[in-house]
């Protein structure tokens, strides 16, 4: 998985301090090595919910994003890192707009 953070400071400022205030910023190089499960929980707690599942029948990853509990985008990728690249950007996008 390849997030690219100077892409999301830029697009989603108020999301991407919002991630930096609640993730800490005692090391300069953490967000280099932070996972998708720690991302996931970070939008979690900011009551947006990430789901991505591998559809066998059709034979790509979906992804879905819901906000306070409300579905607000489905989309599906060809590999399960190209669905949590986007899913994360969505999730950015969709936490920036609130």
């Amino acid at each position: 998985m390849n997030i690219n953070f100077l892409e999301i400071r830029e697009k989603y400022p108020k999301s991407y301090n919002k991630f930096l205030d609640d993730c800490g910023r005692m090391n300069p190089h953490w967000i280099d090595n932070i996972c998708y499960c720690d991302l996931e929980k970070f939008f979690c707690n900011n009551e947006i919910i990430i789901n991505i599942i591998f559809r066998p029948e059709e034979n790509h990853w979906s992804y879905k994003i819901f906000h306070n509990g409300t579905f607000v985008i489905y989309d599906w990728m060809e590999t399960i890192d190209e669905a949590k690249e986007q899913a994360i950007l969505t999730a950015f996008e969709v936490m920036e707009g609130r």
